[in-house]
C-alpha cells in the first residue's frame, strides 16, 4: 500500500487490466466506429452484455443520472488511412510508469473481497499492426479503464461502509461507560458508573468518533474499582485497534478514489490524441450529478414508474427520458434529448421471458440516429445501472456503427460518492 500511495501521489492516475473475454463497460457509453468486419477482432462481451440481469430494488430510484459518458471509439479506417501524402498510422503510448500501477495494484473484487485475478495482460499502447489491430487495442484499453473505474467505485463504497462501521464501533465503546453525574464534597461535578441516591437519574455519555477522549475519560469518574480501571484500559486498547484499521481503510479509499477520478482523465487523453490525429470528434459528454452542466443547467433524467409489491419496489414502466448530452456537433454545447421534444422516441420497458428488464428507445441527433437496447440492473454498491448495445445510423454516410450505453442511478436518500 505504501508503494501504491507513492505511485499515485506521483502520477495521480491509474487504470487496470482484465481478461479480454470478460471486459465490462458499466461506466462508459461507447459508439464503436468500425465496419462489421471489425467485430471479429473485438472483445466479445463489449458487444454482448450479460443477459442475467434481473432487477428487484428495495429502494426508490433517484431519476437523475449519477454518471454516464459517451466515447466515440475510432475504427480501423480512422487509425490507419492513406492519402496523397502517404500512409498515416495512429499511435498512443502512456507514461510507462503508469503501466506499473496497472500490474502492481488492482482493487479487490467486491463480491468476494479477494484481489482480482487478471490472467491476461492487455495492450498498454496502440503502436502495432494494421487499422483493425490498432482499433482493437484502442477499444480494449478504453474498456479496461472503464472496468477498473467500475470496480474501484464498488470498492470505494465498500470501504466507506467499513469506515462508517468503525465509527459506530468507537461510539459504542464510549457507551460502555455511562456517567451518572453528582456533586462531590468540593462541589465539583463528577461521574459514577452506576446510579445511586447521590447521582442524577439519567446517565449521559461521552460522544466521539475518535479514541482521543477515551484515554482521559476515566479521570471524570469517582469510585472506580480495579475491574473498572481494567475495563477502561481494555476499551482504549480496542479503540486504538479499530482506529488503526479505519485509517488503513481510509488510505485505501483515497487511493481508489484517485484511480476512479483520474481513470476518466486517462481515457480522455487517449481520445484527444485520436481527435488530433483524425481531425474528427470522438468524445461526447452527458450532464450528470458527477459532471453537471454548469452553463445551461440541463439535467439528465430517466424516471421510472415503480410499483410497491410486498415491500419491494419493482419498475413496471418508463415515464420520462430526458438526457442532456454534448455530442460535439457543430452547434456545440449540451442539448436536451427527451421524449417530450421528440428527440427520443419509441421508448418502452419490456420484461423478457427470463424476467429481465430491458429499456428500448431511439435517440436522434443532427448527425445520426441511435437505436438502443439496454438492460436494467440493481447491484450492490453501484445502485441501478442501465446499459447495453445500440446501433447508430449515419444517413450522410449510409453507414451503421455499433455501440454501447450506460447510465447509473442512486437510490433516493442513499447517494453514492467517491
Amino acid at each position: 500500500m505504501k508503494r501504491l500511495m507513492k505511485l499515485i501521489s506521483l502520477f495521480a492516475v491509474g487504470f487496470g487490466c482484465m481478461k479480454t473475454a470478460a471486459i465490462t463497460f458499466t461506466l462508459i457509453l461507447t459508439v464503436v466506429g468500425c465496419k462489421p468486419a471489425d467485430l471479429k477482432n473485438a472483445p466479445r462481451n463489449i458487444y454482448n452484455p450479460p443477459t442475467k440481469n434481473g432487477f428487484t430494488a428495495a429502494e426508490v430510484i433517484d431519476p437523475q443520472v449519477r454518471n454516464s459518458s459517451i466515447v466515440v471509439n475510432p475504427g480501423n479506417e480512422h487509425l490507419v488511412y492513406h492519402d496523397s501524402e502517404g500512409t498515416h498510422q495512429y499511435s498512443y503510448t502512456p507514461d510507462p510508469r503508469l503501466a506499473e500501477i496497472v500490474f502492481k495494484y488492482m482493487p479487490i473484487d467486491p463480491r468476494t473481497g479477494e484481489p482480482r485475478n487478471y490472467v491476461e495482460k492487455i495492450p498498454l499502447s496502440v503502436v502495432k499492426g494494421d487499422g483493425y489491430q490498432r482499433a482493437f487495442d484502442f477499444s480494449t484499453l478504453i474498456y479496461t479503464i472503464g472496468d477498473l473505474r467500475e470496480k474501484s467505485f464498488q470498492a470505494i463504497q465498500i470501504a466507506t461502509e467499513k469506515v462508517d462501521v468503525s465509527k459506530i464501533q468507537i461510539v459504542e465503546i464510549y457507551k460502555q461507560f455511562p456517567c451518572f453525574k453528582f456533586k462531590n464534597e468540593e462541589g465539583k461535578t463528577r461521574c459514577k458508573l452506576t446510579k445511586d441516591e447521590t447521582t442524577a437519574e439519567v446517565a449521559v455519555y461521552e460522544s466521539s468518533k475518535r479514541c482521543s477522549k477515551l484515554k482521559k475519560l476515566s479521570r471524570k469518574y469517582d469510585g472506580l474499582s480495579v475491574s473498572d480501571e481494567t475495563a477502561f484500559s481494555d476499551a482504549v486498547t480496542n479503540c486504538k485497534k479499530i482506529e488503526v484499521t479505519k485509517k488503513e481503510i481510509e488510505k485505501e479509499r483515497k487511493a481508489l478514489s484517485t484511480i476512479y477520478k483520474t481513470g476518466k482523465d486517462l481515457a480522455n487523453e487517449m481520445l484527444n490524441t485520436a481527435e488530433e490525429f483524425t481531425n474528427e470528434h470522438f468524445l461526447a459528454t452527458t450532464a450528470t450529478k458527477f459532471d453537471p452542466d454548469t452553463t445551461s443547467k440541463l439535467k439528465s433524467i430517466i424516471r421510472f414508474n415503480e410499483q410497491n409489491a410486498e415491500n419491494n419496489f419493482e419498475i413496471n414502466s418508463v415515464e420520462e427520458i430526458s438526457l442532456a448530452i454534448d455530442f460535439g456537433l457543430e452547434a456545440g454545447g449540451f442539448e436536451l434529448y427527451s421524449t417530450e421534444n421528440g428527440r427520443i422516441k419509441d421508448f418502452q420497458l419490456i420484461t423478457t421471458p427470463a424476467g429481465n428488464k430491458r429499456l428500448l428507445f431511439v435517440l436522434i441527433n443532427a448527425d445520426y440516429e441511435i437505436s438502443a437496447d439496454l438492460s436494467v440492473t440493481s447491484r450492490p454498491n453501484l445502485g441501478v445501472t442501465i446499459k447495453g448495445t445500440f446501433d447508430a445510423y449515419f444517413p450522410a454516410l449510409d453507414k451503421y456503427r455499433k455501440g454501447v450505453m450506460s447510465f447509473e442511478f442512486d437510490f433516493q436518500g442513499k447517494e453514492l460518492k467517491f
